[in-house]
């Protein structure tokens, strides 16, 4: 079942730079991905902040995490501290914001998203 992923790089402008990133990123391999505009009242983002991936496991989110989280941590270095409100993922209604490369903060953004992809209401064959 794919799954649709959310990713809003912020208000710099930085989508089109997340978005190659990604593409160019083999831990982000798995993802099919586009750009799409952001919705008018984002707070005046414009076209093009938002990229959308397609994925169709657990895995494949948890590369996108850890391939985003890399790309908000060399732009966060390349620029002044303190600067960047970090990278805001929606998945299946979860919402998350990445502002760390810590390894332990990214494990659990990690699996926020994946249980949001556990089937709702449905039969779970590997429950005992």
């Amino acid at each position: 079942m794919d799954v649709l992923v959310l990713i809003q790089a912020g208000k710099d402008g930085d989508g089109p730079d997340l978005l190659r990133w990604l593409k160019s990123d083999p831990v982000a391999a798995h993802a099919k991905l586009s750009a799409a505009p952001a919705a008018s009242d984002d707070d005046g983002m414009g076209a093009a902040e938002i990229v959308q991936a397609v994925v169709d496991n657990a895995t494949a989110i948890g590369g996108l995490v850890i391939s985003t989280a890399a790309w908000w941590d060399a732009r966060r270095t390349a620029r002044s501290p303190g600067t960047g409100s970090g990278v805001r993922i929606e998945c299946n209604g979860a919402v998350v914001t990445i502002n760390t490369s810590d390894p332990a903060k990214v494990q659990e953004i990690i699996d926020t998203l994946k249980r949001t992809e556990q089937p709702r209401g449905g039969d779970n064959s590997n429950a005992s």
